[in-house]
């Protein structure tokens, strides 16, 4: 396997739109909602797909909305602003035929662990950190993404080589081989340099699932997070990535841990375990996801 320099200038932009709304103060939320309604209308690519989110099951209401406005107004300065990256991210992945399968599927799992830790900090009424579990979570793998567009076929025989990245020892081991930096400490550097939160910051930076899980240790975000992952993992919502009895044990042991940690109910874990799989593939957002990666 050849190896590939890797450099900080590597890193994409993130898209101004998304930097100058995570610029808008939110004190002031008429003005900010004035503000974001601006500088996402000067971007008609972008407001017809989040109108098309906005308008999916995932956030059903009696009537349709059809203006930026309205969806602001429905929906909420913070969710808006979620939708937002959500768009702009998917566009960091490149469009080469030849890695499709791969970036799908690191887009989507990612997709699905959002969606999962969204749907948990509802469940425990964590409302004031919703969205920001949600974008962590999101933006946690984007270094695998910014790996594949690097070179792709080193990459791509990574990922596949790390059973699509489930075995972190081999794909840690190996993207520390081939690029001199691990995927998760390239999240960690895009992440700073587009200004996110240092709570996001840090959950992207964390190399695997052996770590102290204490609140207070590795934060109430990363939490989610860790879990969220487990969840898509040990319940193959993928359907591409069986576990073995080994790796059916130890992802097992981790969703207690985690699940233990956010005290999360009996009710709530079966959920889950039996449930949460059939739920999100019907869902409609779930369903535009998939879609707006071929935009």
């Amino acid at each position: 396997m050849s190896k590939v320099e890797f450099k900080l200038t590597d890193l994409p932009p993130m898209p101004q739109v998304v930097t100058k709304i995570y610029q808008i103060d939110e004190n002031h939320i008429n003005i900010s909602s004035d503000q974001m309604q601006a500088i996402i209308a000067a971007d008609p690519g972008l407001t017809g797909k989040i109108l098309k989110i906005a308008n999916s099951a995932f956030y059903s209401r009696s009537s349709r909305v059809s203006s930026l406005s309205g969806a602001i107004t429905l929906l909420g300065f913070k969710t808006i602003k979620s939708l937002t990256l959500l768009v702009s991210v998917s566009g960091i992945f490149s469009q080469s035929k030849a890695t499709k399968e791969i970036q799908k599927y690191i887009w989507m799992r990612s997709v699905l662990a959002a969606l999962a830790t969204r749907y948990l900090a509802q469940k425990l009424n964590k409302k004031d950190i919703t969205e920001e579990v949600f974008m962590a979570t999101l933006l946690r793998n984007i270094g695998q993404g910014i790996m594949l567009n690097k070179d792709q076929d080193v990459y791509n025989d990574i990922f596949r080589q790390s059973q699509m990245g489930i075995d972190f020892i081999t794909l840690r081991s190996k993207e520390k081989k081939s690029y001199g930096i691990t995927s998760a400490q390239l999240s960690g550097m895009a992440m700073k340099k587009w200004n996110f939160p240092q709570a996001l910051v840090n959950t992207a930076k964390l190399e695997d699932y052996n770590c102290q899980t204490a609140k207070d240790i590795v934060g109430e975000i990363s939490l989610f997070t860790l879990l969220g992952e487990v969840i898509v993992t040990l319940c193959n919502l993928t359907d591409q990535a069986e576990l073995n009895e080994k790796q059916l044990r130890e992802y097992t042991i981790l969703f207690e841990k985690f699940s233990t940690e956010l005290k999360l109910s009996n009710e709530l874990k079966n959920y889950f375990l039996n449930d949460f799989h059939d739920a999100v593939k019907k869902d409609e957002f779930y369903n535009f996801c998939e879609e707006l990666f071929l935009m």
